[in-house]
């Protein structure tokens, strides 16, 4: 099954790349946007056979026309490719309400004895790209209407079946334009779906996050920097950065040159992350500068440097109120 995803990118990157966009009165009602952990019963983006310059934010989790209640809809994030067209719930979709499922990367859990390891899988060299899905609309007793969605699925590559015996329905550019293309018939886009290349694809370990376990955003970046595989399209560097400027009160209040120093390391990332993501010509014609990955590495050195003294800084902060607390 597919029953996670992530969609960090911006509105903007994601129109550019399925030249379509969204309606603002829907960014501004959900406002989804980056989802770095995108679940059943979310409004998320998805681009329809009906209106394929546009994308709509639909809930995750089919609700079929017929349905009494919509809490059917949490049975319904996922449909067999294998079974789309016998089952009541997607055949008539399949036929009518096919849609595209934007995602940067998906995550399964891998059964080992009694643990479940999660993985994240994404695909390199497509930074956003698309899983078949199939839309609905359903309306509740008082009238009012609910767009929904499913996320096909198939059988395992050969990188997936090492991990979980399902995977998304991902298509090519190509596959994606005929998979809602009104005139192709159900049978025939449903022959679209075959297992995505392996070798295209690219899966590691990934972590459950609490955002509550970390102090703020220089724990939390701390977290990404010092895991055993560095990714750099897993470190929400933006967001990071945007929750920095609200937590920099507190950190002037113990040191305002720290704090600088953090702005200056983030924009660097965001800079060294946006020249990894060139093509290798246009990397190329940078000329004789230092190569990103080590500008990378060398940049999350003096990070650990500054955590370390934010830490003793905390410290000392926490030791005199301490003693402030007992004098009185």
């Amino acid at each position: 099954m597919c029953g996670r995803s992530s969609l960090t990118k911006t509105e903007k990157e994601i129109e550019a790349r399925f030249n379509a966009t969204f309606y603002s009165d829907e960014l501004e009602r959900y406002n989804p946007l980056p989802n770095y952990n995108a679940a059943p019963s979310h409004m998320l983006p998805i681009i329809s056979n009906h209106e394929p310059d546009r994308i709509h934010l639909y809930r995750w989790g089919l609700i079929p026309f017929w349905a009494k209640d919509e809490k059917i809809g949490y049975r319904m994030i996922n449909a067999r490719v294998e079974t789309l067209l016998e089952k009541s719930a997607f055949k008539n979709a399949a036929k009518h309400r096919r849609c595209l499922v934007p995602m940067d990367g998906f995550y399964e859990w891998k059964k080992e004895g009694k643990t479940k390891t999660p993985y994240r899988i994404i695909l390199p060299e497509t930074p956003i790209f698309t899983a078949a899905g199939l839309w609905e609309s359903w309306k509740d007793g008082s009238g009012k209407e609910i767009f929904s969605f499913t996320v096909i699925t198939q059988k395992p590559n050969t990188l997936m079946e090492s991990i979980h015996d399902r995977m998304p329905a991902i298509l090519s550019p190509e596959q994606e334009r005929l998979w809602i293309d009104n005139e192709l018939s159900a049978v025939d886009a449903i022959s679209l779906i075959e297992p995505y290349p392996s070798h295209l694809m690219h899966a590691y370990k990934s972590y459950t996050i609490k955002l509550k376990q970390f102090e703020g955003p220089f724990d939390l970046l701390l977290f990404f920097i010092e895991r055993d595989e560095l990714d750099i399209n897993d470190i929400p560097i933006s967001k990071i950065t945007e929750d920095f400027l609200s937590y920099i009160k507190e950190l002037e209040r113990l040191n305002i040159d720290v704090a600088s120093e953090f702005i200056l390391v983030a924009a660097t990332l965001m800079r060294i992350k946006a020249k990894l993501l060139l093509p290798r010509k246009e990397l190329d014609e940078l000329g004789n500068e230092i190569d990103p990955r080590e500008e990378l590495t060398q940049r999350l050195l003096e990070y650990k440097k500054y955590k370390e003294i934010l830490d003793e800084m905390r410290q000392m902060e926490e030791a005199r109120s301490t003693k402030f607390q007992r004098g009185n």
